[in-house]
């Protein structure tokens, strides 16, 4: 019993082929495959091929324009340039993220970009100045005398946990230098002031393997 491929018959076809895309959208682009199981007749690979990279393009476009998401004081953008980013600043050490600023040579607010998330999106924030920190600094401020007893935030808190898990060691203890390289390649600290002054008002972020965990919004 013979089969006929009629209209209806594309138009799923060709449903079934742009879902069965891979992209990624970071920066540089739109990255995207197509995969489909069978051998469909020439007569019909043309027609079947041009209405899923059509259907691709347009699912590209909107992810591009999505509205979107600010999650921990970050907004996630997908898409963007690196002419739109601006210029590497610094990196996390041992680590894909990246900070880019729009306007280096300003002490104005102005927008920052962090990238190296597992989603490939870039995430924006408006500052004055912002650093990327590594354990190190953390352990070496917070475990000092005066201020060890201080009450942990939600942000201690979570370097704690990714710490003891990482290092082997309880809460208030410094990583051993044997694993300190391992807790440095997954975790990174990210310190936001909204304006230059004295006030020492600040946001810091935690970054645990591409994924934003925790923030402390510090008022002096």
């Amino acid at each position: 019993m013979g089969f006929k491929l009629g209209t209806s018959g594309l138009l799923f076809a060709a449903v079934l082929l742009s879902g069965c895309q891979t992209m990624t959208l970071d920066g540089g682009g739109v990255s995207r495959s197509l995969v489909a199981g069978g051998s469909p007749s020439s007569s019909h690979t043309a027609d079947t091929s041009e209405d899923a990279s059509a259907e691709i393009n347009r699912f590209a476009r909107r992810s591009r324009t999505a509205e979107p998401v600010v999650e921990h004081g970050l907004t996630r953008v997908c898409g963007t340039t690196r002419q739109q980013r601006g210029e590497e600043v610094d990196r996390a050490p041992g680590q894909g993220v990246r900070l880019f600023d729009t306007a280096p040579g300003t002490s104005a607010p102005r927008d920052f970009y962090l990238t190296g998330f597992d989603d490939g999106c870039a995430r924006k924030f408006t500052a004055a100045l912002a650093l990327l920190g590594s354990p190190d600094v953390h352990e070496g401020f917070r475990y000092a005398g005066g201020v060890r007893n201080r009450p942990y935030s939600d942000m201690d808190n979570a370097y704690e946990r990714f710490k003891n898990r990482t290092c082997g060691v309880s809460d208030g203890e410094a990583c051993p230098d044997g694993r300190r390289s391992r807790l440095n390649r997954n975790l990174a600290f990210l310190t936001v002031y909204n304006r230059f002054g004295y006030s020492g008002a600040r946001s810091e972020l935690l970054i645990w393997k591409g994924d934003v965990v925790a923030r402390e919004v510090i008022s002096n």
